[in-house]
Formats: structure tokens, C-alpha cells, sequence
């Protein structure tokens, strides 16, 4: 749901997002939408090899601490040279995630509460 949401998002920004789940059922979804995606599974060493590496970013939506550590490696490893997003719950997570090599740590929790201000600033006074 996280990474769907995020999928969103950018392509409303006008990015052109290529989606990758381990779900067959969630890649016909994206297809059947006309979204680009993938059946992979993101602790799979030869997953890489199906990314577009030219892609300016790579965001990981997932929760795993270990498979996101394996995704960068990996991707490293295979020479990409853009960004790599990675999602973290943990501070702890967050400071393995960037030592490994990713260049933004997404927060969930912390990124959705410094958006609150704004929403709440936008509603209008009850008459």
C-alpha cells in the first residue's frame, strides 16, 4: 500500500514510475492501469538485472531491514549509478540503511506527521 501510494504521487508530479512486487497479483493490477511493473522479489541477487538501471532513483517501499540492505548491495554492485530511497521505521534501521548506500532514508511515520501542519492549515473554520 505504501509503495502504491508513493507510485502515485510521483506519477501526479508527472514521474514515470516502474513498479516491482512479488505479488503476480499486484503487477497485473499496475499493468492493467497501464503502469510499467515487474514480478521480482527484492531479496533476489538477480534483481538488478530486471531494473532499468538508467532510472534517475530507486525507492524501496519495503519494511525489511535485511532486504533493503541486499537491494543496495545489490544495485551497487550492478553498477547503478542513481539514487537509491530506501524506507526505514527505525532510526537504527535509518543510520544502517545510509551507511550501506542510500542516499534518502523515507520515513513513513516522521514524513507523513511534517505534512499535518499543512493539511491542517488548509481547513476551513466551521460557521
Amino acid at each position: 500500500m505504501y509503495g502504491n501510494n508513493i507510485a502515485r504521487s510521483l506519477e501526479e508530479k508527472g514521474y514515470r514510475v516502474f513498479g516491482v512486487d512479488f505479488d503476480p497479483r499486484a503487477v497485473s493490477r499496475w499493468k492493467k492501469k497501464g503502469r510499467a511493473a515487474q514480478y521480482g522479489d527484492a531479496d533476489d541477487p538477480e534483481l538488478p538485472e530486471l531494473l532499468p538501471l538508467d532510472a534517475q532513483c530507486v525507492v524501496s517501499s519495503l519494511e525489511d531491514k535485511q532486504i533493503n540492505l541486499a537491494l543496495i548491495k545489490y544495485l551497487k554492485h550492478a553498477g547503478y549509478k542513481g539514487n537509491i530511497a530506501a524506507t526505514s521505521y527505525t532510526g537504527r534501521t535509518a543510520k544502517e540503511l545510509e551507511k550501506a548506500g542510500a542516499d534518502l532514508i523515507l520515513l513513513p511515520f516522521v514524513d507523513a506527521a511534517e505534512s499535518i501542519p499543512d493539511k491542517l492549515k488548509s481547513l476551513k473554520p466551521h460557521s
